[in-house]
């Protein structure tokens, strides 16, 4: 079976890793990017207003469909279904998230206090309109368990619930010199100052109970400097009155040492969903505090062991009681460790995905 990985804004380098592991296990699967290793291939994919070169996007758009033609399945997120949709190979589309709750909603993902012009406007409800009906000719919508309503809202009939592959020779606990004092770790975006957008993590709430926090505690949180609210952030920290450190985005093989070498990490306080930092997080043996809902785990077998809050005094109260209790975090941290292990590593993960691709090419 050969299966074709495409993710025209390679999110998160998913797609490198699920490739990297299928192979693994014997199927011949291959991710367009960039790179040395015999699982990818580099080429470059039509972007997504043809009307700037509609020669030049004829071509490239071309090429893809002939190079897919070589596969017998296809796996795709973002906008690419709406190339695929006219391929002769069925693909499945695998949400990452704004794909689906903000470009299958509006045409568009970002900043949600940018200005377009009309003529743009109009382009987003073309892309709307084309990435819908894009996906509906989806042989399988691969979702996490929160999309569902809104996968059936849009006419997106067989879905299926897949658990991460995580790669796991990369996200383990490390050896790190150890350190003084409490590390506090938030590496998500910050989007928080409009909560209706889909991606809004609720980045005020942190600062405001780590300023609380900092009254007792002496500890150091680190942010990350991306996101389209890090100046609402910047602002609210000097409202309050606390020092935090800023880093910028880091490569993963540098993210895994870094996770190893602090006390707690913070995720999102809105979703009430089990992302993906949780589960890296977890899997380098730290304790995680989030906002998860038990019915949006969806297709785990068991709970997982991140600290769930959500409210302001939710997250002061679980700073505290962490703070106190190092045999606590180490406990959390070890349980972490394991249930990534049984749900997420790729010999409990990937014969689900190759069991899936198989129902398909028997279709």
């Amino acid at each position: 079976m050969k299966v074709l990985f495409c993710d025209p804004l390679l999110t998160q380098n998913l797609f490198y890793t699920y490739s990297k592991y299928l192979r693994q296990f014997g199927v011949e699967s291959t991710v367009i990017m960039e790179g040395e290793e015999e699982w990818c291939h580099s080429m470059e994919l039509p972007y997504f207003e043809p009307y700037r070169n509609p020669v030049k996007y004829i071509r490239l758009f071309k090429q893809l469909l002939d190079y897919a033609k070589g596969f017998d399945v296809i796996v795709c997120s973002g906008l690419a279904p709406m190339w695929f949709r006219w391929s002769s190979k069925p693909f499945i589309f695998l949400v990452y998230g704004s794909d689906l709750d903000e470009m299958a909603v509006k045409g568009w993902s970002g900043n949600p206090r940018q200005k377009f012009s009309i003529f743009m406007k109009m382009v987003h409800l073309l892309i709307k309109w084309h990435l819908v009906g894009s996906l509906r000719k989806a042989k399988v919508t691969v979702l996490a368990h929160y999309h569902r309503l809104l996968a059936k809202k849009i006419g997106l009939k067989r879905l299926h619930f897949l658990p991460q592959i995580l790669d796991t020779d990369m996200f383990k606990p490390v050896e790190v010199p150890k350190h003084e004092g409490l590390i506090l770790f938030h590496p998500v975006r910050h989007s928080w100052v409009d909560h209706s957008i889909a991606d809004c993590k609720g980045n005020d709430r942190l600062l405001r109970a780590f300023a609380r926090f900092s009254e007792t505690y002496k500890a150091r949180l680190i942010l990350v400097d991306k996101g389209w609210d890090v100046e609402a952030s910047k602002n609210l920290i000097k409202e309050l009155g606390i020092t935090v450190e800023w880093i910028t985005p880091m490569p993963k093989s540098e993210l895994v040492k870094f996770y190893s070498s602090v006390d707690i990490v913070l995720d999102q306080f809105i979703l009430g969903v089990l992302s993906l930092v949780p589960i890296e997080a977890m899997a380098c043996g730290v304790p995680v505090i989030s906002y998860i809902k038990p019915s949006k785990e969806g297709f785990y077998a068991e709970a997982s062991p991140v600290v769930s809050a959500h409210s302001e005094d939710d997250i002061y109260k679980w700073l505290c009681v962490l703070a106190e209790d190092k045999e606590l975090r180490d406990k959390i941290g070890k349980e972490g460790v394991e249930w990534v292990n049984k749900f997420c590593r790729p010999d409990a993960s990937v014969p689900k995905y190759i069991e899936l691709f198989s129902s398909i090419t028997i279709d």
